[in-house]
């Protein structure tokens, strides 16, 4: 069976001799991996997303299970005080718009190693952005 290196960043064809051995953090601690490259440019983007994963990665997987718990609190909490459905739909707005701008603006530590590695950190970026703009736009239309 021929096994195909692709780009970790682009997925394009990548040489064999082009791959670099990094300490990425994955899963609650530090793993070895061989990550393959077709070009500079992607090797320094590579190397960009193992450093901000490594450094916020433990942090942000962190703020997304407060941001969680505090989704379903914070309005419910509102409604049960008020009873008053608009303190409810303004909080669900608000949390959905600020996770959606966390999402747009620091999109690499929040995909999961298994989706990196079979669409490449680029392609899950974009998507991620996606996301967070649609998530900005949701909670905009939760508030009207």
């Amino acid at each position: 069976m021929i096994k195909i290196n692709n780009c970790a960043y682009c997925k394009k064809s990548a040489g064999k001799k082009q791959k670099l051995n990094l300490n990425v953090w994955l899963n609650g601690g530090l793993e070895n991996l061989e990550l393959y490259y077709c070009s500079d440019a992607c090797k320094s983007k590579i190397e960009e997303f193992v450093r901000f994963n490594n450094k916020y990665g433990a942090k942000l997987m962190l703020a997304i299970v407060a941001w969680a718990v505090l989704l379903v609190v914070v309005p419910y909490s509102l409604e049960a005080l008020t009873g008053n459905i608009l303190y409810f739909k303004i909080a669900i707005g608000l949390m959905l718009s600020l996770a959606g701008i966390v999402i747009v603006k620091c999109p690499l530590a929040i995909g999961t190693s298994k989706h990196y590695r079979r669409l490449g950190i680029r392609n899950i970026t974009l998507f991620l952005k996606l996301t967070g703009v649609l998530m900005i736009y949701a909670g905009i239309r939760t508030m009207l």
